[in-house]
């Protein structure tokens, strides 16, 4: 098995160009203490850092996300910046340690030129 540290920290890719209720496709991503072995359900792999992206704290349940999306997009419209690669979601606070989901905390990191 692999070991991860200690707060783990986890997020998601979003591979789908726009905001989709349904059909989502994702890319589970956590932090290792060592790379492994890939095989048929994990593949390790070395992401390259972001170098520049509008973050934006979402709390709240998940099923409200494309209000914080809408909000984000329209302030990089206003400020002239580009998605400059794929947008990320980290998962801070949520059901594995909030039972009340107004409490759940995410942060949306768009990759921005």
């Amino acid at each position: 098995g692999c070991k991860c540290p200690a707060p783990g920290y986890c997020f998601t890719i979003e591979h789908n160009k726009e905001y989709r209720p349904t059909e989502i496709d994702i890319e589970y991503c956590e932090q290792v203490e060592e790379m492994g072995t890939d095989n048929a359900i994990i593949q390790f792999k070395h992401l390259d850092a972001v170098p520049k992206a509008l973050c934006m704290k979402h709390v709240g349940p998940y099923e409200r996300f494309h209000e914080s999306f809408t909000e984000a997009f329209a302030y990089m419209e206003e400020q002239g910046y580009k998605m400059a690669g794929a947008l990320r979601t980290s998962y801070i606070d949520g059901a594995w340690n909030q039972e009340d989901p107004e409490q759940w905390v995410s942060v949306i990191q768009i990759p921005i030129a």
